[in-house]
């Protein structure tokens, strides 16, 4: 995993162990096939595993039948995980295309 860190030395005398940090400065992390997105509004997860992962991924402002293609599924099923990323607010459509709502990844 890359990015910021999660954890925080404890500045307490005497404590080494780790802490949660104050803040979290990502709202996405990727773990092997896996994404999981962080919404800041209203403190959901949402955990993309498998072709809703690589629909998410490929999301970038491409067209469904381009994200199918990117993502190496057939358009019908990419067209169902799009309406069920977009109802989870993941994704948004711009023009003719989909963007990604949480870019960051850790």
């Amino acid at each position: 995993m890359t990015g910021g860190p999660v954890t925080a030395p404890s500045s307490a005398p005497g404590d080494s162990g780790p802490r949660l940090a104050a803040r979290f400065a990502t709202e996405a992390a990727r773990f092997a096939a896996e994404v999981v997105l962080f919404d800041p509004e209203d403190g959901r997860l949402v955990v993309l595993s498998g072709a809703a992962a690589s629909v998410w991924t490929a999301c970038d402002g491409r067209a469904t039948d381009e994200v199918a293609r990117a993502a190496g599924l057939g358009v019908g099923r990419v067209r169902r995980i799009l309406r069920d990323l977009e109802r989870a607010g993941a994704v948004a459509r711009e023009g003719a295309g989909w963007r990604r709502r949480v870019c960051v990844e850790v």
